[in-house]
């Protein structure tokens, strides 16, 4: 089993076809699919089911995706290790941020990073909690900044930010105010997540204790379509200013602070105890909490810094 044999499968897997995935790989696909079948004859059972839409994984491909791709991560760290001994950072570095965060934060770490760390190819995604673990599990990035991390198994974290939450709508009563008691959300229908997403079970938990409950008219899972719901129509949602922060400033959207109770989310990073950071990650990470403070103190990110 070959490193390179590795990369040409997950390329495939990802793709979900040979054909794409030799395309990729920048290679012929006659030479391409043979890597694939030595892998599988090296390993003895087949990591693809073939059909005529392309290829899935069987279980044990299933299996070697995780694997392969915990592997090869580490092997890119190591190659990153060596390089960064005698020089700046360099090589690729993955970030995943709540989609909460993204909208107010990707741009800033994004130019930040190309400044300072030219040599260093950033990769951020935005994803809800669920995908987060998802693209953690398999060591797919190399650290998160995210909500609820102090129960996740094998993972460090470092607490960053506290952020409140909001009542954000289109048509919110000009009454209202730049605060809302909580027990004043049951009057608002309001958009969000499943039931199993973590923001909504956190409200209800909170509505439970308080004896109360609350109006979830509509279910989605988005931050796009959260947006585009409640700027066109009676609807609202509950989020950190953050997310939304500048249709608010713009005067597109509304917003009132939740209080009575008082409540925060905490933001921390999070990545894999067991293979710690590259030093390209780390450096990436410095920067970012730096770029969080900043704007924190230069009021264009509301949080209270941990």
């Amino acid at each position: 089993m070959k490193l390179a044999q590795l990369r040409y499968f997950l390329l495939a897997a990802r793709a979900g076809s040979i054909s794409a995935g030799a395309r990729m790989a920048n290679m012929a696909q006659p030479a391409f699919s043979l890597q694939i079948k030595v892998l599988e004859e090296d390993l003895g059972v087949p990591v693809f089911e073939r059909g005529a839409r392309g290829v899935r994984l069987t279980p044990a491909g299933e299996r070697l995706f995780d694997r392969a791709t915990a592997l090869l991560r580490h092997v890119d760290q190591v190659r990153e290790e060596v390089v960064n001994a005698t020089d700046e950072p360099v090589g690729e570095v993955r970030i995943v941020l709540a989609a909460s965060l993204a909208p107010r934060l990707a741009g800033r770490i994004f130019w930040e990073t190309r400044r300072a760390f030219p040599k260093v190819n950033l990769h951020i995604l935005d994803l809800y909690r669920g995908e987060m673990d998802d693209q953690m599990a398999p060591r797919y990035v190399d650290f998160a900044l995210r909500p609820n991390v102090t129960a996740m198994s094998g993972i460090t974290s470092e607490p960053v930010i506290a952020q409140k939450l909001y009542l954000v709508g289109s048509e919110l009563p000009a009454s209202l105010g730049e605060t809302i008691e909580f027990a004043e959300l049951r009057h608002f229908p309001l958009v969000m997540g499943h039931k199993t997403h973590q923001l909504r079970i956190e409200m209800e938990n909170i509505a439970l204790r308080e004896g109360l409950s609350l109006n979830i008219a509509y279910e989605q899972d988005s931050i796009s379509v959260y947006r585009s719901i409640i700027q066109s129509g009676p609807a609202c949602t509950i989020v950190p200013y953050s997310a939304f922060s500048a249709e608010i400033e713009a005067g597109w959207l509304s917003a009132a602070r939740i209080e009575s109770p008082f409540i925060e989310r905490v933001l921390s990073f999070a990545w894999h105890a067991d293979t710690g950071l590259s030093s390209s990650a780390l450096a990436v990470k410095d920067l970012l909490h730096r770029c969080i403070r900043d704007m924190v103190e230069e009021g264009t990110f509301r949080g209270r810094l941990l």
